[in-house]
C-alpha cells in the first residue's frame, strides 16, 4: 500500500502533470509547533472557554489582537461559558481563515497508512520495518490522523474484517486508498466527461 502510495505521490508526466500540484490539498493541523497563545490561555484559565478542538491551543501570536476583539462578548456576556466551542464557527471569517491559509498543507489522501504518519510527514522506515503484530494493534488503537493531525476511524478503511474473542480486530480481506485530486470542471461538464464510460479517463488535456 505505502507503494502505491509513493507511486502515485511521485507521478511526473511528459505534459507536465504533477500530482503534488494538482491534488486537493488540506491544512495540516500543525499545533503543537506554533508559538503560545496568551490571550486563548487566559481565557481558559478564566473558565470562559472549553474548545472540544484544540485548533486554537497555541495559535500564532500575531492574532492575539484579532482574539481580544472576537472574545470581547464572550467575555463581556460570558457566551459560551461551560460549553465547547467550534472555533471554526466563533471565529469565522478572521482570524479563522488567514490561520487556516497560513498552516501547511497536504495532498488529500484516506488510508491507512496515515496511521504511521508523524506531525504531517511520511517516513519510509517506519514502513520498511513495520510488522503484523504492529499494524493490528494500530487499527484497533489509534484513532487520529498523523498526516491531518484530526480523529480519523480507520477501522471503516477494511473490509471482511475478523474478530477475536474480546472483539478485537485480527484480520481482514480487502482495504483501498482514497486520492482526492482538483479538477478542471468546467471542461468536464461540457465535454461531458462524467458520463459512465467515460471513468478513468482524463478530465482535461493535463490529465490522461
Amino acid at each position: 500500500m505505502y507503494k502505491a502510495h509513493k507511486r502515485v505521490e511521485e507521478i511526473n508526466t511528459a505534459n507536465g502533470f504533477k500530482w503534488e500540484e494538482r491534488c486537493f490539498r488540506l491544512p495540516v493541523l500543525m499545533i503543537n509547533e506554533m508559538p503560545a497563545d496568551k490571550q486563548r490561555k487566559r481565557l481558559t484559565k478564566r473558565g470562559l472557554l472549553d474548545f472540544d478542538d484544540d485548533f486554537f491551543e497555541g495559535a500564532m501570536d500575531d492574532f492575539e489582537s484579532e482574539f481580544d476583539d472576537s472574545f470581547r462578548d464572550i467575555v463581556d456576556n460570558n457566551v459560551g461559558v461551560g460549553n465547547s466551542i467550534d472555533p471554526s464557527t466563533l471565529f469565522y471569517p478572521e482570524p479563522y481563515c488567514a490561520t487556516v491559509e497560513k498552516m501547511p498543507t497536504a495532498c488529500f489522501e484516506e488510508s491507512l497508512l496515515e496511521m504511521f504518519a508523524v506531525n504531517g510527514k511520511y517516513n519510509d522506515s517506519i514502513f520498511e520495518s513495520l510488522t503484523q503484530e504492529q499494524l493490528i494493534t494500530a487499527i484497533n488503537d489509534v484513532q487520529k490522523s498523523g498526516i491531518f493531525l484530526i480523529e480519523r476511524d480507520f477501522q471503516r478503511f477494511l473490509g471482511g474484517i475478523e474478530l477475536n474473542s474480546t472483539g478485537h480486530i485480527v484480520g481482514a480481506k480487502a482495504t483501498f486508498i482514497n486520492w482526492f485530486s482538483e479538477a478542471n470542471i468546467t471542461t468536464s461538464n461540457i465535454e461531458g466527461h462524467s458520463e459512465p464510460e467515460r471513468q478513468g479517463m482524463g478530465l482535461d488535456e493535463n490529465v490522461n
